[in-house]
């Protein structure tokens, strides 16, 4: 039956575009220090970084944006890129972001895909970008760092004699803002087309109890790694700024980098990706620091797992580790409430959200503030409380479409605005949602449906084990069969049958391992932390495979 949030509803607004919110939010914080570069400690105040983005504008006006015009970035997190995805949004203009790791290949597909008119990126990924550029008719070329007259560098287009950019009429529910490429761990990535009613939608939708500042606008910094070129970046930025915070950037990821500029900003919310979960609950460099000042951890991107949840709250008592959940599609959707944490559920969800949840093809749908349901996919009849089903979510914050892709588009957004995710979850009686796994990536084993996220927090369970992943391989007889990936830990030993017998002890025989364990020396993950059991697929039985992609994914 429907359920709905445990929130009061939010007053939402369809007649202000996203910059021109944030302007009025950042307004009261000018004297603070708006971002910090991690690695030189260059410090932006606010009243520069609205400055940076006011010529930004200009200068970009002046070089030939206008509304409609797609700008990429090409960058690892810094203090630039937030300037010019605001100057970008506020002429109108359409902004997108491509993974610096990403090969020449992929980086074109997105520009062909998104028809990006301007770019910008750095000296040492320029050769890259040229690669990835050739035959693509470009407005401007930006190479924040260059020297000389080599190329159109950052500060070139901070010129302040440029004459002043016209205002440009923004449609809120109409006009695009963002257009976000998905992870593709599930087919080729799509570009998420995202207004500015959506943005301002979810930035105020989460202004609430809901925070994660929890309505604190003091002074205080947050060390940002999440890359900018993904949702829970592009949403947690300007959530961090429009709460008057520091954002001290990370352009690249290193555990004890991370840990000191924690302890030297003395950092009391952290937000990170579930493999930054696991080095919290296992890694022997964390001995060395302390962090004590650290209360909150949100965790997004991917579901953490319960056995990496718990064994983090037994190492950091203090700490409270609160999931949220969002997708590309639909930027923030659940957060676990400042000390109402639900082991295992990824929150209660946002106001102004429905949610409800259908079984099998169509399972679980979440909605915020309104109401929650879980549908029988062959009957049609609502299932209830505790049953599992697809997650599908409405609300303001949903994407526009897919651009160029009305097909992908209509599956994945119904005739009532109900977003599909390709999740598997369910709620409780309280309205807590938990999400268990992907719905493509259920194994289907002998007609019953086997959660390899469930086996992988069973085999974390086991003493020597540091990481695992578990995929379906084909078997003439049962259909599909179980197979695990397993890390082992440093000075630790077991053998194959010694973790099949350990996950045959707990669970029914269609369950057991019977595809085998295969020893691999890292489990591929995005960057975000999801598992790419593609790719385990693709290289099964072959160890190096799996191994060098997620070196290419991770660095």
């Amino acid at each position: 039956m429907p359920i709905s949030s445990v929130y009061p509803s939010v007053p939402l607004v369809d007649t202000v575009d996203f910059w021109s919110l944030v302007q009025i939010k950042i307004s009261k914080y000018m004297d603070r220090v708006c971002m910090i570069d991690g690695a030189t400690e260059a410090k932006v105040t606010y009243k520069e970084f609205h400055s940076q983005v006011l010529r930004m504008r200009n200068n970009l006006w002046q070089r030939g944006m206008r509304k409609g015009d797609v700008f990429m970035n090409l960058t690892p997190n810094s203090n630039q890129a937030p300037v010019v995805m605001f100057a970008c949004l506020s002429l109108g203009g359409i902004y997108t972001a491509s993974n610096p790791v990403f090969t020449p290949g992929e980086i074109r597909t997105q520009l062909l895909d998104s028809n990006t008119r301007f770019f910008a990126t750095t000296q040492l990924l320029l050769p890259v970008a040229t690669e990835a550029l050739k035959g693509i008719d470009l407005k401007l070329l930006i190479v924040y760092d260059s020297v000389g007259r080599a190329a159109v560098s950052f500060e070139d287009m901070l010129d302040p004699a440029t004459p002043e950019a016209p205002k440009v009429t923004i449609h809120p529910r109409e006009d695009i803002a963002l257009m976000l490429f998905t992870s593709g761990t599930t087919g080729k990535p799509k570009g998420a087309l995202i207004s500015h009613y959506n943005l301002v939608s979810n930035n105020l939708q989460a202004s609430s109890e809901l925070s994660y500042f929890h309505g604190d606008d003091s002074v205080s910094s947050t060390v940002f790694f999440v890359p900018l070129f993904h949702i829970f970046g592009i949403f947690l930025f300007p959530h961090a700024i429009t709460h008057g915070k520091t954002v001290v950037f990370m352009a690249k990821f290193h555990v004890e980098d991370y840990l000191s500029l924690l302890c030297k900003y003395q950092t009391p919310v952290a937000a990170v990706a579930p493999p930054i979960a696991t080095l919290l609950a296992k890694s022997p460099i964390i001995d060395r620091y302390d962090l004590s000042f650290l209360r909150h951890l949100f965790v997004g991107a991917a579901p953490v797992l319960p056995s990496i949840e718990q064994a983090v709250k037994k190492r950091l008592p203090h700490l409270e580790l609160r999931q949220t959940m969002g997708m590309t599609e639909m930027g923030l959707a659940l957060v676990i409430p400042k000390g109402r944490n639900v082991q295992g559920s990824a929150g209660l969800m946002l106001p102004k959200t429905e949610c409800k949840v259908k079984n099998s093809p169509d399972m679980h749908v979440l909605n915020i503030c309104v109401c929650f349901k879980v549908v029988d996919p062959n009957s049609g009849g609502e299932l209830t409380a505790n049953q599992e089903g697809e997650v599908c979510f409405r609300g303001p914050q949903t994407m526009v479409g897919y651009m160029n892709n009305p097909e992908a588009t209509e599956k994945a957004i119904d005739k009532d605005g109900w977003l599909a995710t390709g999740d598997i979850g369910y709620y409780n009686r309280d309205g807590y949602i938990f999400i268990t796994d992907r719905l493509k990536e259920v194994i289907k084993c002998k007609g019953f449906q086997v959660i390899p996220s469930m086996l992988e927090s069973l085999l974390m369970e086991h003493d020597a084990v540091a990481d695992a992943a578990v995929i379906g391989i084909p078997d003439d007889y049962s259909g599909e069969i179980p197979k695990a990936f397993v890390v082992l830990k440093e000075n630790k030993t077991a053998t194959s049958k010694e973790i099949q017998g350990f996950v045959a002890g707990k669970v029914a025989p269609y369950k057991h391992l019977k595809g085998g364990v295969q020893f691999i020396d890292m489990i591929p993950k995005s960057v975000t932390g999801k598992v790419l059991r593609r790719v385990l697929k693709e290289k099964n039985g072959s160890v190096s495979g799996a191994n060098n992609y997620f070196q290419s994914e991770a660095n």
